[in-house]
């Protein structure tokens, strides 16, 4: 069997795999370029995993991200009642067996599920890091303490919002949602990064695995703002959410972002907002009470030519 053959079987196996290690979301978001993965393997048993996704760019070969995918990176099974010792020491060998597979490439570039708190075995190995930061929610199994978390004026936003009649709704119109990404991205004078047949694919595919989610905030059958959100077992990924910002969206994203909560709340699921970096989103995110959570970006640059565009 080859590893990829393996890997999907091991993927349908350990439902532990996040979202965007899964074969499913790799085959839907790598079609610009192909996806490969390290496994290490004891006693014939898969150990460790860590798909690569290889695009080509101009007269370069890079390991980087595929399309809607924060992160990547390793993904380690423990020996139970390990020490800290031998934990360290068990993830140094593991690692390095993971970068011994990787192929040989002009770039690497990937940014490590906030799960992976040590990458020094990459460090060693001449690699890079840079730190960036998602927002997530752990405990939503009380929502109106969460609700208690939010910041007085997002409290307001959504009572407005309910005031105002604004309702939020399930649905599977993917037109309708695209309509909305592209006003949101019309707004700052910008084009929707994905096209509208990319998002059918993966939303099809993740509806067959039963790992997605999209609501509305509606009223009198307005679309106001969107959020599109993917799941596996322990999180709901918050991957893409607009507003027509050429209404008065009378407090729908505040409101429709509460919804879906609730529904990560009732399958016992965090809620990770997926970042963000810029600055305006991360208050927006940060006003929901969630938790600031680093996650690690490793780089490495093997092309002189590269070495110096990036000087």
């Amino acid at each position: 069997m080859t590893n990829i053959e393996k890997y999907r079987k091991y993927s349908k196996e350990n439902r532990n795999i996040p979202l965007y290690s899964r074969d499913w979301w790799l085959d839907a978001t790598c079609s610009e370029g192909s996806w490969d993965v390290a496994l290490v393997e004891i006693d014939n048993k898969i150990v460790a995993s860590m798909p690569f996704y290889i695009k080509k760019r101009a007269f370069f070969r890079a390991i980087t991200l595929p399309k809607l995918t924060q992160t990547m990176g390793p993904y380690i099974e423990y020996p139970k009642n390990q020490t800290l010792y031998k934990r360290l020491s068990y993830e140094k060998k593991i690692m390095n067996k993971l970068i011994e597979q990787l192929p040989k490439v002009d770039m690497f570039n990937q940014s490590f599920h906030h799960n992976i708190t040590n990458w020094l075995p990459f460090y060693w190995q001449g690699y890079k890091q840079s730190t960036g930061y998602t927002y997530i929610i752990e405990d939503l199994s009380n929502m109106d303490k969460v609700f208690k978390g939010f910041t007085s004026s997002t409290r307001n936003d959504i009572r407005k919002a309910e005031k105002n009649g604004i309702k939020v709704i399930d649905s599977e119109d993917i037109e309708a949602f695209y309509e909305i990404i592209k006003l949101t991205f019309k707004k700052k004078k910008l084009k929707a990064r994905e096209s509208l047949e990319f998002i059918k694919e993966l939303y099809l595919k993740a509806k067959e695995k039963d790992a997605i989610m999209m609501k509305f905030a509606v009223k009198d059958d307005v679309v106001y703002s969107v959020s599109l959100c993917f799941y596996d077992n322990k999180t709901l990924y918050e991957i893409m959410a607009g507003s027509n910002r050429y209404i008065n969206l009378l407090g729908s994203q505040q409101l429709l972002k509460l919804e879906v909560m609730r529904f990560a709340s009732e399958k016992s699921l965090s809620f990770d907002f997926e970042g963000s970096m810029v600055e305006g989103v991360e208050y927006r995110n940060r006003s929901f009470g969630a938790v600031q959570t680093p996650y690690f970006n490793i780089t490495k640059i093997d092309s002189k030519i590269l070495k110096l565009l990036h000087c």
